[in-house]
């Protein structure tokens, strides 16, 4: 019989209890980097800090890296086949398809006007999109205690 998400049992999917919390904070490292990266192109749009700009490509890749790895650390803290493992790995698929759109996006900005209106409202998508992944990994507090 094939189990639907309405039919996950929270325990069973949970391999790992005490990666929950090392998982949640990094959800909300990588949650408030991207976060981060607005504020830094706001100093650089409407303050016209340049050194802002380097630094939103650097926590650009650190969030991207640290998205790798949240995708990694998805696999030891949940179980095969299970709602949780499915979930977590396509929503944090998604954001790592979209980042690497966005970068790239970023990167054409330079010389092109079209990928520069692109690049801000996918970089507000991916803003909520991540903090919406952040509210879901903070829900094993809800589930488990933790």
């Amino acid at each position: 019989m094939q189990r639907h998400a309405s039919d996950h049992d929270d325990a069973r999917d949970i391999a790992n209890h005490g990666l929950i919390v090392p998982y949640q904070i990094l959800a909300a490292v990588t949650s408030g980097l991207i976060v981060l990266q607005a504020f830094l192109a706001g100093q650089w749009l409407f303050k016209g800090r340049t050194s802002s700009m380097d630094h939103h490509e650097i926590v650009g890749s650190l969030f991207l890296v640290l998205l790798i790895v949240q995708i990694a650390a998805t696999v030891p803290l949940t179980k095969p086949g299970s709602y949780y493992r499915r979930h977590l790995l396509t929503q944090n698929g998604l954001i790592l398809v979209l980042a690497l759109v966005q970068m790239w996006l970023g990167y054409e900005a330079k010389d092109s006007s079209n990928a520069a209106v692109a690049h801000l409202p996918l970089g507000v998508f991916l803003c909520a999109y991540a903090g919406g992944v952040f509210s879901h990994a903070w829900g094993f507090k809800r589930h488990f205690g933790v």
